[in-house]
């Protein structure tokens, strides 16, 4: 925000709005690159034979080995539902020290 801008600061709210628009996009595309990894790692797994029971099993195993996502073939991506996010705002605005907000 510029000085000479004051007191709407129009081009910083474009570039903040803008920002924030990419970002929406981001986490849009991610949301679907996450679905098609799960499916392509679900079809891997049926192909195998392996039940899902056991495929958490393994899953659960690897991941005590500290075996990364990457390298984890049974490993699966959980998105946040959209309920947990009052939760997660409220967390962090008491860890913040901040307020409750009514939600």
């Amino acid at each position: 925000m510029k000085p000479q801008d004051a007191p709407h600061y129009i081009p910083g709210t474009i570039v903040m709005a803008a920002c924030m628009g990419c970002l929406v996009i981001v986490i849009i595309v991610w949301k679907f690159w996450l679905m098609y990894v799960n499916k392509k790692k679900a079809k891997a797994i049926a192909a195998m034979g392996i039940s899902p029971e056991e495929a958490e099993k393994r899953g659960q195993e690897l991941g005590a080995k500290d075996v990364t996502d990457l390298k984890n073939p049974y490993f699966v991506y959980v998105p946040a539902a959209a309920s947990s996010f009052p939760r997660m705002i409220w967390s962090w605005t008491k860890l913040m020290g901040g307020t409750r907000y009514a939600m």
